[in-house]
């Protein structure tokens, strides 16, 4: 039975590609590679063209990933209440975040594969990417992190951007969450969750045929898809929402050995960038002494 069930979450992932294969070749976009999705969303009735492209044609939209410059210079002017340019100078985005939100596949809505170093920006670009689906799409997001303490954590860190921009932020870990949500009128909730809640919501979602309601899944720490346990419970969650539903699914991690194989798997392309914007230092501990080490 547990075959059964994989093998209908493959077809309806093959069913999907070539959904939007065949949605790029209608609307006279281009395809991507294999390693690359073409990110044109199935167009619907009411919208001629992709839905998920029609909201990057007006003229305010010239911020950063097709988010309105309003709203971009809002959330610059958030984070710089939250002392991120206090305490860490940063005024503007590093050349590689806007490189990469400015990606036509990730515009486009492509799935996407991001590794960076540890404190280098990832969570930025996440944040950024939420809130033009909250307000470009009128679609909720939903943050998975694998451990209860790192979803606390991010509650409390997007806790200025809910209160900024009137967003709803939902906490899916331990006890917390409910199953199924509540149904919004606006739509506009952030969920952060662990793997396992994100998958019962996710279930709870298609149940109710309401799956298109997530319009991106943001995976941090997806590494861990390579654990003996979790790791099953992480990849069957991608395959869900792949085969459920066309939402963007961008993934994260510092440390992941075979990159080009995971962004094949989520059918996205694989961006990386080294840059760290903090010194790191080395240090040994010998017969009672740090040494730190310099570089030669």
């Amino acid at each position: 039975m547990a075959l059964d069930c994989a093998s209908n979450i493959v077809r309806r992932i093959e069913e999907q590609k070539a959904l939007k294969r065949a949605a790029s070749d209608d609307s006279g976009i281009e395809s991507n590679s294999s390693t690359q999705k073409s990110g044109v969303i199935i167009p619907q009735k009411k919208y001629v063209g992709s839905p998920r492209s029609i909201f990057f044609n007006t003229e305010d939209n010239s911020g950063i990933a097709g988010l309105k410059k309003s709203l971009f210079d809002k959330y610059k002017e958030v984070r710089k209440i939250e002392n991120l340019y206090q305490v860490r100078k940063i005024e503007n985005l590093y050349p590689w975040q806007a490189e990469f939100l400015n990606d036509p596949r990730v515009i486009k809505g492509g799935n996407a594969l991001l590794t960076a170093q540890t404190g280098g920006g990832k969570t930025l670009i996440a944040e950024i990417l939420m809130l033009r689906e909250i307000f470009n799409r009128n679609c909720s997001a939903i943050f998975v992190l694998p451990l209860v303490a790192l979803v606390q954590e991010k509650i409390l860190a997007f806790k200025a951007l809910a209160d900024a921009f009137h967003v709803r932020v939902e906490e899916y870990a331990a006890h917390k969450g409910r199953i199924p949500p509540i149904r919004r009128q606006d739509h506009r909730s952030l969920f952060v969750c662990t793997i396992e809640k994100a998958s019962l919501l996710i279930n709870s979602l298609m149940e109710k045929d309401q799956l298109r309601t997530i319009g991106l899944l943001v995976l941090d720490e997806v590494h861990m898809i390579g654990e003996s346990g979790r790791g099953a419970n992480l990849e069957c969650l991608i395959a869900k929402y792949a085969a459920a539903c066309s939402g963007q699914i961008v993934a994260m991690s510092a440390t992941i050995g075979n990159a080009e194989q995971l962004a094949n798997f989520l059918d996205g392309f694989h961006y990386h960038n080294s840059h760290r914007p903090v010194e790191l230092k080395q240090y040994i501990a010998f017969d009672k002494t740090v040494y730190q080490v310099k570089k030669v």
